[in-house]
């Protein structure tokens, strides 16, 4: 059982109380009856001198009760005691406290150990229950000798004079006691307020400190034991801050790198639940809602991931290395590099520290140079396989045959020419890609870089016998690079006049539309299949390989034209049915009027003009 500071004061100063009492009143009642006894013996001895004096002295003519009884009567009244004669044979002469008439019947008092005493040594005393008088009695008894015969006197008093003195005593410490009991209360209260205050006060100090309120300080000035409590609670305080303002600092560190990785980190207990995890896996893994105290399996929804994080918990003891292993989720579509650390303090496993590193672009884009490189090698060796063939045949003698030589000179040259092609596609893709192409902003009119790219190809036009038109909605000029521009539009006019059936028809337009300018190129060749049209702006994409190949076409032409669209901060697109043709639109941010101009090379129009139409090489 536990006790309040304030009980345990008080119950010492209450023992502390009771022991001094109880010694005081035994002290008291052993001196005061000792002195009280010795007084009242030292004043019954001098009283019983005084009447053995009498009586040796005193004429008297016998030691009948007749004779002493009345001298007894007399002298106890005198001296304020019981005095009694007693002749030496023991029978009574005479009592101060009986009658005379009953004197005869009392006890012989022969063998009464005061009178013994007295007879053998000259004085005799004693404390004892009194048989006559029924009660206790204190006795000194002297022998006395007269002419006529001897005797012995006693005096005597009763005892209601020490058991007053004792009451009176016991009254005085009982008072005395209650005096000290109220004290003690009193005393116990104010120790304990003087004490136990500055306790109360440094344990709210304590209670509010390990709430977190590190600014309160505790003192106790006049208490020195004390003051030194207060200080190594204020040191506590002041190195506990010191610490939290630390660990706060960590955590903030910590929290910047994690939310600043690009890897997605998730953080387990030694349970396999989800202590953390930060704002790039909920990215990686589309996770909104919480996911603390979670299974893996619950937020990320792979069997795989969970039974190797499982795997790691329960191999941790022994496993001195990260595991690393992917991860593919179906329903994203994303593949993962995962590390999983365990987390040891000492050689206790405190959870597992999952990095997630995300290889969907990487693989794609490895997938995508595996795929380039076939399609480059395959693209460079059936000219190079054709016109190795041809210069064999013609070492093997076909030279002397002037028409064969001439038939296979013109194939050497066509393919070299499809070689050399396919060369400047690839580096002017490269040059794009790589961003080492410098692209001046200027003002760009699409409607005369159309009507170029109409004159560069209209000998082509012509021998197809294809009508080219040319519709301009708008000549609000665009924010671009002419070159650049001049180039992407020649590429689509290529593919149009080279898909585009004898007779057929293409038209090249411009439209404005909500802060952009687009420029379209349709045509009316074979069209292209939907399967195809989300692919169809990859490097060496064909609808149709034999026929591209016989045209001529590298396979690049539409990839340096979305690369060029994305360098000037624009897109392109594709609209088709198979067999009703392709629009291939490209569109630029409009330009605004109040920037640096520069022209096409020719007179800026004022816009606001009508709507132009324009054809060559058939009608419109």
């Amino acid at each position: 059982m536990r006790f309040s500071l304030q009980t345990k004061i008080l119950v010492g100063y209450v023992a502390f109380t009771l022991v001094v009492a109880g010694a005081v009143y035994i002290y008291l009642n052993t001196s005061l009856r000792e002195d009280v006894s010795g007084h009242t013996r030292e004043q019954l001895l001098n009283d019983a001198r005084l009447i053995q004096s009498y009586l040796e002295n005193a004429p008297l003519p016998s030691l009948s009760p007749e004779t002493i009884d009345p001298i007894a009567d007399r002298l106890g009244e005198q001296c304020g005691a019981r005095v009694t004669v007693v002749r030496d044979d023991g029978v009574v002469a005479g009592d101060s406290s009986i009658p005379l008439s009953s004197v005869p019947l009392m006890e012989n008092h022969g063998d009464r150990p005061e009178i013994l005493e007295a007879i053998a040594s000259g004085i005799g005393n004693s404390i004892r229950y009194s048989n006559t008088l029924e009660t206790d009695m204190a006795y000194v008894a002297v022998p006395f000798r007269t002419e006529q015969a001897r005797g012995v006197v006693r005096v005597a008093l009763p005892l209601q004079q020490f058991r007053w003195i004792e009451s009176h005593i016991w009254k005085i410490v009982l008072a005395a006691l209650g005096i000290g009991l109220l004290l003690s209360v009193v005393l116990s209260w104010g120790t304990e307020r003087l004490v136990s205050r500055p306790i109360e006060r440094m344990t709210e100090v304590a209670r509010r400190q390990a709430a977190g309120d590190l600014e309160v300080t505790a003192s106790a000035p006049a208490h020195v034991e004390l003051s030194s409590l207060a200080a190594a609670l204020n040191e506590m305080a002041a190195q506990s801050k010191e610490r939290l303002s630390r660990i706060r600092e960590e955590n903030a560190q910590l929290e910047a790198v994690l939310s600043g990785m690009a890897e997605g980190v998730m953080v387990t207990s030694a349970e396999g639940r989800i202590l953390m995890v930060n704002p790039a896996f909920k990215r990686m893994m589309d996770v909104d809602a919480w996911c603390l105290n979670k299974r893996p399996i619950e937020v990320v929804r792979n069997h795989d991931l969970q039974s190797v994080v499982d795997a790691a918990i329960d191999s941790a003891p022994s496993l001195h290395e990260d595991t690393v292993f992917d991860l593919t989720l179906e329903w994203n579509q994303r593949i993962f590099q995962v590390h999983l650390t365990p987390v040891r303090i000492g050689e206790q496993l405190h959870g597992v520290v999952a990095v997630f590193h995300d290889m969907t672009e990487l693989r794609r884009l490895e997938q995508v140079r595996k795929d380039f490189v076939a399609n480059v090698s395959h693209e460079l060796r059936t000219p190079l396989t054709s016109i190795k063939g041809f210069v064999e045949t013609l070492l093997d003698g076909a030279m002397e045959d002037t028409a064969a030589l001439r038939r296979f000179m013109t194939s050497i040259q066509h393919h070299a020419d499809r070689l050399q092609a396919l060369v400047e596609d690839l580096l002017q893709l490269s040059s794009i890609e790589s961003g080492r192409y410098e692209v001046e902003f200027t003002s760009c009119r699409l409607d005369r870089i159309s009507e170029r790219v109409a004159e560069i190809f209209a000998k082509q036009v012509d021998r197809k016998q294809l009508a080219l038109s040319l519709r301009f909605e708008t000549d609000r000029p665009a924010r671009g690079d002419p070159e650049l521009m001049e180039r992407a539009l020649s590429n689509l006019v290529d593919n149009a006049v080279k898909y585009t059936e004898n007779g057929g028809s293409i038209t090249i337009g411009t439209e404005e539309r909500v802060d952009e300018i687009v420029l379209s190129v349709s045509d009316t060749g074979p069209g292209i299949p939907s399967e195809a049209l989300p692919r169809i702006f990859e490097r060496f994409f064909r609808v149709d390989r034999a026929r591209s190949r016989a045209l001529g076409g590298t396979g690049l032409g539409l990839a340096i034209v979305r690369h060029t669209m994305e360098l000037l901060n624009g897109r392109a697109w594709v609209e088709s049915r198979l067999g009703e043709g392709a629009t291939f639109y490209l569109s630029l941010p409009a330009w605004i009027e109040d920037e640096p101009s520069e022209a096409t090379g020719r007179p800026a129009r004022a816009p606001g003009k009508p709507v132009s139409e324009t054809s060559t090489g058939g009608t419109t």
